[in-house]
């Protein structure tokens, strides 16, 4: 096609998308703030919720995670959010 779009005006609208995007995800993940979850703790400290996808959505970070078992589930409490990621506390 003769009248393609420019490479370079391309990647402002994938980044403008992206950036958009990113912060709808934050948002929603804000509601989540001082909720109740069940988390299947990966190692690492990290976890997924039941709503998290492997290698597609954000983990649940788990900085006190000493202690436990990797493929367990544990209930966590969200305290803050970091766009894609939700850092949580073992409740």
């Amino acid at each position: 096609l003769s009248d393609k779009v420019a490479p370079e005006v391309i990647q402002h609208r994938i980044e403008r998308v992206m950036t958009h995007q990113y912060r709808l995800v934050e948002e929603r993940h804000r509601e989540w703030i001082g909720k109740e979850l069940e988390c299947l703790y990966e190692g690492q400290s990290q976890g997924r919720g039941v709503f998290q996808a492997p290698d597609v959505d954000g983990t649940l970070l788990l900085p006190e995670s000493e202690g436990l078992t990797p493929g367990e589930f544990y209930s966590v409490q969200v305290t803050s959010v970091n766009g894609y990621d939700m850092t949580c506390t073992v409740i």
